[in-house]
């Protein structure tokens, strides 16, 4: 599958430190299985301030899990509905 476009972790969050020292975070869980599985895997940071890349440039888009709600209406949260 080298030719095969990635699969983008969108990564919403991150999980609580003294896991992430031990164990990673939310998208290195994400990605090892989907590594393990031959997907190559574009990673993006929502809650950083890059674009999002263009849909039609990736196979699929996986979500990470957050420890923000919805609801709050973040700035990152409503950046990703239009897209």
């Amino acid at each position: 599958m080298p030719n095969a476009l990635p699969v983008l972790i969108v990564q919403t969050g991150r999980t609580h430190a003294h896991i992430r020292e031990r164990l990673g975070d939310f998208d290195d869980w994400i990605a090892a299985g989907l590594r393990e599985g031959g997907a190559r895997v574009l990673t993006h940071d929502a809650l950083g301030s890059q674009p999002l890349p263009p849909l039609h440039t990736v196979a699929g888009i996986v979500l990470t899990g957050s420890h923000a709600m919805v609801s709050d209406r973040e700035p990152w949260s409503e950046a990703l509905v239009p897209w």
